[in-house]
């Protein structure tokens, strides 16, 4: 039997690990203290309900206000 896949899933999982653990501190300070690191800022993509990311807007077709609506557009399209 090939265990090759449960050793990549492993070692994956241990370098993910360790890649964010050092963010751990900053996470578990809370949410006023997030702002203060530059990585921490960046992978927020949505905070309290409002789209950080406008990427994820412009992809979706939606508005850049607060509902997001679909625009007239895209419905074209579905």
């Amino acid at each position: 039997m090939d265990h090759t896949p449960s050793y990549f899933w492993e070692s994956a999982t241990r370098s993910i690990s360790a890649a964010l653990i050092v963010y751990l501190p900053t996470v578990l300070a809370g949410r006023e203290n997030w702002s203060n690191d530059e990585t921490i800022r960046q992978a927020i993509n949505i905070d309290d309900g409002i789209i950080k990311n406008n990427t994820i807007i412009s992809f979706q077709n939606r508005a850049h206000e607060y509902l997001y609506l679909v625009s007239p557009e895209a419905t074209h399209n579905i």
